[in-house]
């Protein structure tokens, strides 16, 4: 696996968990975007009345993954509150589309009712003052909607929360049209790439995770989160804009996010399946990437979370003008 200097560069964060997304900094720097993007607006006096003492979208943007169990510390008892209401919490996150895929279709193999398209949609009609069955089918509170889409809205943009491989046994893609396809014999998911294995242990999820944000951080010499953000909005990156409901946003950055996963799969040489299971698959694949992945992917790293940041600033203007 050649992966110029991001390997050394990641090399302290190997060991770190591939199940969220960005990892603890990436979200925070997709919070301290927003946190600077809506201060002196009617959305920061919103935000706050929901925020405890101390918090701000840079500090809550990982609360998702701490109540997953991740490195955050004991969970506290408003998590533990979360996830008992919640059994299938771990599922709001992401979505498994088929990266060869044009558009998010909420029927589609890799999507449910639970995916991050549906639980970023209804978080944002809960900040609406929306509620019933329809549009709030998992009872979150408002101050959990916020907590979910300051979360979600980082989630959306790493490209293989929304991008998913599906492969045969010798290694090449499938594109399965119906669920029951992918049984596990014929056709396999790779769980967002985190049976995808670089160097021998290492998935790929991971590496976009940790490895590459560390990378896109070094970049610009940000050392904190807070200061990736500032350089990241002093860029004024180019992006589409949307208009209306901002719930009907979700899908759209799922759909971005899409091309964004043919981007990350572009090039990878995949070798047959071997019966090493992860912690999300029961087998693996190792994987070789292109000379200049690290750098091209790093570059792609530091746009979504630009859009991230951007975008969750913009989703909770548009609930609270």
């Amino acid at each position: 696996m050649r992966l110029a200097a991001v390997v050394i560069a990641g090399a302290a964060l190997c060991a770190a968990p591939g199940a969220h997304a960005w990892g603890n900094d990436g979200h925070r720097a997709v919070g301290a975007m927003a946190d600077q993007l809506i201060r002196g607006t009617n959305a920061e006096k919103q935000v706050r009345a929901l925020l405890l003492p101390g918090e701000s979208l840079e500090k809550i943007a990982v609360w998702m993954d701490c109540a997953k169990g991740a490195v955050c510390g004991a969970p506290t008892q408003e998590m533990a509150d979360y996830v008992k209401a919640n059994p299938q919490h771990a599922e709001y996150h992401y979505a498994n589309l088929p990266f060869q895929a044009l558009a998010y279709q909420p029927r589609a193999v890799g999507a449910n009712g639970s995916d991050i398209v549906q639980s970023m949609r209804q978080a944002i009609w809960v900040l609406q003052g929306k509620d019933g069955a329809a549009v709030n089918p998992h009872r979150f509170t408002r101050r959990q909607a916020l907590l979910l889409l300051a979360h979600l809205a980082g989630d959306m943009h790493q490209p293989l929360h929304v991008g998913n491989a599906y492969l045969d046994k010798n290694g090449a893609y499938v594109v399965p049209v119906k669920q029951e396809q992918v049984d596990d014999v014929a056709v396999f998911s790779t769980a967002g790439g985190n049976a995808l294995l670089l160097d021998g242990n290492r998935s790929l999820h991971n590496y976009w995770d940790f490895a590459l944000v560390d990378y896109a951080m070094r970049r610009v010499e940000a050392q904190t989160p807070e200061q990736f953000a500032r350089v990241a909005l002093a860029a004024k990156p180019a992006m589409a804009e949307f208009d209306g409901d901002p719930a009907e946003w979700a899908p759209l950055m799922a759909d971005e996010a899409l091309a964004m996963s043919k981007r990350a799969h572009a090039g990878l040489k995949i070798g047959p399946v071997q019966a090493v299971p992860t912690k999300e698959t029961k087998v693996s694949w190792q994987v070789a990437a292109p000379d200049d992945y690290a750098v091209t992917a790093s570059a792609i790293v530091k746009e979504q979370l630009a859009k991230g940041g951007i975008r969750l600033a913009a989703i909770l203007q548009a609930i609270w003008p």
